[in-house]
């Protein structure tokens, strides 16, 4: 199961460090790129990016 997190503040960040860290894979919703990154690189995510006009046929997110 994968598993959605919107948001990667505070609580989203350690949510997706934490289910990464038990094997299970994620998909990050944030405003800021660069956090998002950020965030992937930590947590050794592979990154995939859309815009708000290509999600509807694109995977995007973060995928583990």
């Amino acid at each position: 199961m994968t598993t959605a997190i919107i948001g990667i503040g505070n609580i989203g960040g350690t949510v997706a460090r934490d289910l990464t860290a038990g094997g299970e894979p994620v998909v990050l919703s944030a405003v800021n790129a660069d956090d998002l990154a950020k965030l992937a690189a930590e947590i050794g995510a592979t990154e995939k990016r859309c815009s708000v006009q290509t999600r509807s046929s694109l995977p995007c997110g973060l995928a583990r």
